[in-house]
């Protein structure tokens, strides 16, 4: 009949959400809250042996594997965050000059921001009125998580040794830059290649502005400084 259920489109891609969901709460469930010291790491890591100058006695042999099982022990610890009232964790973190620092940098970055939420709300509907109903607004929205999905690992694997201001300093640009082919012609590809620009600048700074994020929070307070 009719009135039957059927599975469409539609509903299918919100029942994967749903599942792939209630899988990640299941698993964020498993995930242990450690602390793990690099530099203790790198000290405590173990040296290669040659064989000459293993021991043959067992009670060397035993001595060797109880050192090995505490040196890897002692590598992390149970992460513990900082506790405190709301009023206090904000006071202490206003008075640090690395958060004060950040807080001018994404204040900077509130403009570019602002244009991607131009291609979530508005983009869509300026194609409408523009181009007509069956303009192809889905695709071209879909530029952007291709690009992000493809050069986020590229860039950041090329990038790792470049300064993370630097790069936020660059992709800024790029992305702030890629509001001028609206501004230059109302086509079509006017808006492929305004998304095409904006999602390449996002994947030159986004993932090096959380990058900086960690850098400079204090430890125990990275929730505080990811939430601006």
């Amino acid at each position: 009949s009719s009135s039957s259920w059927t599975m469409t489109s539609n509903r299918a891609i919100i029942l994967s959400g749903v599942v792939a969901n209630f899988i990640a709460v299941i698993v964020a469930f498993t995930v242990r809250e450690i602390k793990v010291d690099a530099a203790d790491s790198a000290k405590q890591s173990p040296k290669p042996v040659r064989p000459s100058t293993l021991k043959s006695s067992a009670s060397g042999i035993l001595s060797s594997a109880d050192d090995s099982e505490n040196n890897a022990g002692s590598t992390f610890s149970k992460f513990r965050p900082m506790q405190g009232s709301s009023y206090e964790i904000l006071s202490e973190t206003w008075k640090s000059p690395n958060f004060r620092r950040y807080l001018v940098l994404c204040l900077l970055t509130i403009n570019v921001r602002m244009v991607f939420r131009h291609m979530d709300a508005t983009l869509p509907k300026y194609m409408v009125r523009e181009f007509g109903e069956n303009t192809p607004k889905g695709r071209v929205y879909t530029i952007n998580p291709a690009i992000i999905i493809v050069l986020v690992p590229i860039i950041q694997a090329a990038t790792t040794a470049v300064d993370p201001l630097l790069m936020i300093h660059r992709g800024t640009y790029i992305s702030a830059l890629s509001v001028f082919f609206l501004a230059i012609s109302t086509s079509l590809p006017a808006c492929v290649l305004f998304v095409t620009m904006l999602s390449i600048g996002e994947a030159i700074w986004s993932p090096r502005l959380y990058d900086y994020t960690m850098s400079v929070a204090q430890e125990g307070r990275e929730g505080t400084y990811m939430a601006q």
